[in-house]
């Protein structure tokens, strides 16, 4: 009994230190729950790439071509990080070929989509601005109405707000509940 009172003794005598430490305790293990929840969302999603990725093609028939247009500067300039550390490797695992445009200016991916041919579909990762000018060159087009059905547009939502992302994918993510989850949606059987 004269070793517990020994502890709640140093415990009250550095009662700061004491509430430091807890509180870095707690924080820790926030953190590596999170990132436990993270590897394995990862996980899963890199499983259902590879399923993609071990189809057999002809040899007629030519890998599917993806065009990225990222937005580095979206979310605080974390957007190219982001993308390379969640997104990348699951285009790869799929076995796209993928062609990374990195925009470099305001107005550039509205250029971009106005000469858009040889691919299969259009990847914009960025914010709702990014999104809004891929759909914007898309419909200035002289063929956008065929443009539109031959370039599929898909959405990384690695902004700030993704206000586009979330209205299409409603019951997938609701960034006012789940900020950590923000560029995998939930996967039922992990949740």
């Amino acid at each position: 009994m004269s070793k517990i009172g020994k502890i709640f003794q140093t415990l009250r005598n550095h009662w700061k230190k004491s509430i430091f430490f807890t509180g870095l305790t707690v924080w820790g293990t926030h953190y590596g729950y999170g990132k436990y929840l993270e590897f394995n969302l990862m996980k899963a999603y890199c499983q259902e790439a590879l399923k993609y990725g071990e189809e057999k093609i002809g040899p007629m028939e030519t890998a599917r071509h993806v065009t990225v247009l990222l937005n580095p500067v979206a979310n605080k300039r974390k957007g190219k990080a982001d993308y390379e550390k969640y997104c990348a490797p699951l285009f790869h695992l799929a076995g796209l070929k993928v062609s990374l445009v990195i925009i470099e200016a305001e107005g550039q991916v509205k250029d971009l989509m106005e000469i858009m041919d040889n691919t299969d579909c259009v990847v914009v990762a960025g914010g709702d601005g990014t999104v809004h000018e891929a759909i914007t060159g898309l419909l200035r087009r002289t063929d956008s109405s065929d443009a539109i059905r031959r370039f599929p547009i898909g959405i990384l939502p690695i902004g700030k707000n993704n206000s586009i992302s979330y209205k299409l994918n409603s019951q997938i993510y609701d960034p006012r509940k789940d900020k950590k989850q923000k560029f995998l949606p939930k996967v039922p059987w992990l949740s």
